[in-house]
């Protein structure tokens, strides 16, 4: 079907956004702009693209695994830089913040 055939609220097919140059580049999503307002040690939810298959980061608590290369879970602010860092990782989408149960 050619773009201009699609029905308007047909939004395409599913494409993941490069994660672009250096360390930094990796960490995106709604919270990404606003981090820096973050306390190190709020817990944050986030899907995390490896490289590696069965690879999990230690700064990475994982929660649920879609593939071998791609899985979500709960990290800290303060654990951010080492993700951007890693080789092995190719991407972190942050989507929530997570609250805390007493």
């Amino acid at each position: 079907m050619a773009e201009d055939d699609r029905p308007p609220d047909d939004m395409g097919a599913l494409e993941v956004e490069p994660a672009g140059a250096g360390p930094g580049a990796k960490v995106s999503g709604p919270l990404a702009s606003s981090l820096g307002d973050r306390d190190p040690d709020e817990l944050l939810s986030a899907i995390v693209k490896v490289k590696e298959a069965g690879y999990v980061p230690k700064a990475a608590d994982e929660r649920s695994r879609a593939s071998d290369m791609l899985f979500t879970a709960n990290v800290r602010r303060s654990d951010l830089d080492a993700l951007a860092k890693d080789d092995r990782v190719e991407s972190v989408e942050l989507s929530e913040r997570l609250g805390l149960i007493d």
